[in-house]
C-alpha cells in the first residue's frame, strides 16, 4: 500500500493540475465552452472513473488510454477521479 502512495499522489496531482495544452488554432472563432480530457498514465493503478459534478461516471479510463474532451458549461465544476468499479 505504501509503495503505491507516490504513484497515486502523482495521478491525483496530474488530474487536478491545470495544464495549458494548446488546442491548435485554425483561425476560426473559438466556442464559449470548455472541457476536460484525461490520460491515464499510472502504470500500477487500476482503471479510473471520471466523475464531473457528482453526476455519475462520464468516462472510464484504463491505463495508457485517454478519453476525448467532455464538454463543460461555463462556471466552476468538480472533476474527480475514482478507482473504477469492477463489473
Amino acid at each position: 500500500m505504501i509503495q503505491k502512495l507516490p504513484t497515486t499522489l502523482l495521478l491525483i496531482v496530474l488530474l487536478t493540475s491545470s495544464c495549458g495544452g494548446g488546442g491548435g488554432g485554425n483561425g476560426e472563432s473559438s466556442s464559449a465552452t470548455t472541457g476536460v480530457r484525461v490520460l491515464h498514465g499510472a502504470i500500477d493503478a487500476a482503471p479510473i472513473d471520471l466523475v464531473v459534478d457528482n453526476d455519475g461516471v462520464v468516462a472510464t479510463v484504463p491505463f495508457g488510454e485517454s478519453v476525448g474532451y467532455h464538454e463543460l458549461s461555463e462556471g466552476v465544476h468538480a472533476v474527480t477521479a475514482y478507482r473504477a468499479k469492477d463489473l
